[in-house]
């Protein structure tokens, strides 16, 4: 290893960097806003821009095919004015009814939604009816781009410890976007640009991703798998139409990503030839790893190798690289969490910014997960940390699955991120701490393990109204463990929750003895639930009624353990959803994307996902925008014997390890289509 830092440098300068970051964008947003519908004040000096909207113009710094970027100066502030044509623009076809203005329009929209330290901020969009321009007024980066070019035109190489700390910021500003359904599709030395080391703690300067020109949103974008941006970062799936349609769109960034680094590290391409169509062939026929340059170090070579891997399902991931040995040092510095910034502050805010944000109203503040309340899960060691991230307290096994799963290929976006997990030592004794790791129906069994907590993306982190669905997949919940039980033991609690699910179907010897054993529960939850017959039940939901959120309302005599029939759960469903057409097709578009990553994937049929949960939640604020689906708590899920392949689709005999997973995830697709139907 080359970086030779001590363990908490790069993290602490990080800590340090992002609240400054966030106050100075913070200032400007306020200095540099135009009231909507305000009139476009322009002023020339002969040809050339002077003054826009109180904006003085200072100088050029750059030209590209539809308009010019100028430095300009407000309050005695710094601003980078990208100046756009709407005739150039319009004139410009990208697609059979769309045009380069449309791009813009997606650029626009795409930054407004954007706040972070390591992403370029935009502060104002100037445009009225009268002008030709479209002024986006852009925070100014003094230090320009990541890499600079020598005199024959070659980038100069960087230093690997300068290349470790840019792919941190990298790897944090990606993460934002791709956390948040953008994709750049850009990304290159050029789109990265530095802030003065002069003013950085790191030494390095704070990378920052630029030009969203060319982004599109991972979901519903049509434009999404087309070719754009820049060829020579052109993955190999954007060079033929053979896998259209067949991948999440999110792994032509990592390409990129790779590319750059390579760059980064020797100044020159992978892949160059004499017209972009001979370097598409090129790329199109790239080998099955890109090896990386030999200026590389073994560690930075392994990463830049993993990253332009021709197979999508063997190409490292955002979670990967999070968790990489070189990036994280060999996880003495682990990269930190994303930090939330907050860019519009209320009073009301500040007065409560050390306890929540927006999503206080339901809930969702620091401390107890509203994900837990509302799925249940709250006993099963579910807590809030800051704004954005869950810490789920389970056990080493359970955080090397999610690790094994995090590392899986596609199969990783369908899970939450995950940013650490490490033991737990709460009486600080210096061992480890041990608990029995099935806790299910409030029974707590199985052999004792490692406890770890695992610290992951919290899906309703920016959700002001957010409602959730916890679905356990499968044909089954019994598990090996429990078949081979030799002391099971009655629970009088699991008697009356099986009284509740199943009122009859504890025996009168069952009843006599005050309890009923865990693995009788499970048998009588599963035989009166959807769980035989769909291969999925519901657990747990809540959803906005009447203006409050409030249990999923269920006709009387009806509980969520005893929905079974395909109608009532389409009503379930109907009422989840409060009879949103849009939500249900954005449903449908992940579980077959889900369902497709789960046929791909080289993990999943080696693996039994007993017990294993989905979570579809949504905000009843911004249903469009904000809306996900991701499967978790695999605390009972277990790698199947050598030799043994999992189907996920054949009936369990008692000794086979098939689980109905798949199942499941087609029954889930069949309802909720009928859902769409239904809204229509």
């Amino acid at each position: 290893m080359l970086i030779n830092v001590e363990a908490e440098d790069w993290n602490k300068a990080y800590a340090e960097e992002a609240p400054k970051l966030a106050a100075k964008v913070s200032l400007l947003k306020r200095q540099g806003t135009t009231a909507e519908g305000a009139l476009v004040t322009v002023a020339k000096k002969g040809t050339q821009l002077s003054v826009v909207n109180g904006y003085d113009v200072r100088k050029a710094l750059g030209k590209g095919a539809f308009g010019e970027v100028f430095l300009a100066s407000k309050n005695s502030q710094q601003f980078a004015i990208k100046v756009l044509l709407k005739s150039k623009l319009k004139k410009v076809r990208t697609g059979r009814h769309s045009s380069a203005f449309d791009s813009i329009k997606t650029e626009i929209a795409t930054m407004k939604k954007i706040a972070h330290p390591n992403c370029v901020h935009m502060f104002d969009v100037i445009i009225d009816q009268d002008h030709d321009e479209v002024f986006l007024v852009l925070e100014y980066i003094e230090g320009g781009p990541s890499q600079r070019m020598s005199d024959d035109g070659k980038g100069v190489p960087l230093p690997e410890r300068t290349i470790w700390s840019h792919m941190r910021h990298l790897v944090m500003g990606l993460e934002y976007l791709h956390m948040h359904g953008i994709i750049h599709r850009d990304i290159k030395p050029e789109n990265l640009l530095i802030t003065s080391t002069a003013r950085s703690s790191s030494g390095a300067g704070v990378l920052k991703i630029c030009d969203f020109g060319t982004a599109a949103f991972c979901e519903g974008d049509a434009n999404a798998q087309k070719t754009a941006g820049t060829p020579a970062f052109f993955s190999p799936e954007l060079c033929t139409t053979d896998t259209k349609g067949t991948y999440d769109v999110r792994v032509v960034d990592l390409w990129a990503v790779g590319v750059t680094v390579y760059m980064w590290s020797c100044g020159r391409a992978p892949f160059q030839a004499a017209t972009t169509m001979l370097l598409m062939q090129d790329i199109k026929d790239a080998p099955e790893v890109v090896k990386a340059p030999p200026e590389a170090s073994a560690g930075l070579g392994a990463v830049i190798e993993a990253l332009m891997t021709r197979d999508m399902g063997k190409r490292l991931t955002l979670n990967q690289l999070r968790l990489h040995e070189w990036l994280t040092d060999h996880e003495k510095q682990p990269l930190p969490s994303q930090p939330v910034m907050m860019i519009e502050v209320t009073a009301e805010e500040i007065e409560q910014a050390i306890s929540n944000r927006k999503a206080i109203k339901v809930g969702s503040s620091a401390g107890p997960s509203f994900l837990g309340t509302a799925t249940d899960n709250a006993a099963s060691g579910w807590t809030r940390e800051g704004v954005n991230i869950i810490k789920k307290r389970g056990t080493a096994k359970e955080a090397g699955f999610y690790k094994e799963i995090a590392g899986s290929g596609h199969l990783a976006m369908h899970i939450p991120i995950i940013y650490s997990s490490g033991a737990v030592d709460e009486d600080g004794d210096g061992s480890v701490d041990k608990t029995n790791v099935t806790t299910f129906g409030g029974v707590t069994g199985g052999e004792a393990d490692d406890v770890h907590d695992i610290r992951m993306q919290d899906l309703v982190a920016e959700m002001t109204r957010p409602c959730a669905m916890s679905l356990i997949l499968g044909t089954r919940t019994l598990t090996p463990a429990d078949l081979e039980d030799k002391d099971p033991q009655p629970s009088a609690k699991l008697l009356e929750a099986a009284e509740q699910i199943a009122p009859g179907g504890p025996t009168a010897e069952e009843r006599a003895a005050g309890g009923v054993t865990f693995r009788r529960y499970l048998e009588l939850l599963d035989s009166t639930s959807s769980t035989q017959s769909l291969g999925f039940r519901v657990d747990a939901s809540k959803t906005m009624v009447d203006g409050a959120l409030d249990a999923l309302p269920l006709p009387d005599n009806v509980t969520l353990g005893t929905l079974k029939e395909e109608d009532d759960l389409v009503a379930a469903f109907l009422a989840f959803l409060q009879k949103d057409k849009g939500i249900a097709m954005n449903i449908v578009m992940k579980l077959e994307s889900l369902e497709a990553a789960l046929k791909r994937s080289d993990f999943v049929p080696k693996t039994c996902l007993i017990r294993s949960t989905m979570l579809i939640v949504y905000d009843d604020a911004a249903r469009q925008d904000k809306m996900e689906l991701k499967i978790m708590n695999f605390a009972d899920s277990y790698t199947a014997p050598e030799g043994v392949t999992v189907t996920h689709e054949a009936e369990w005999d008692g000794t086979n390890h098939e689980d109905g997973y798949l199942v499941g995830i087609r029954s889930l697709l069949k309802i909720v289509k009928r859902v769409v139907t239904e809204c229509a």
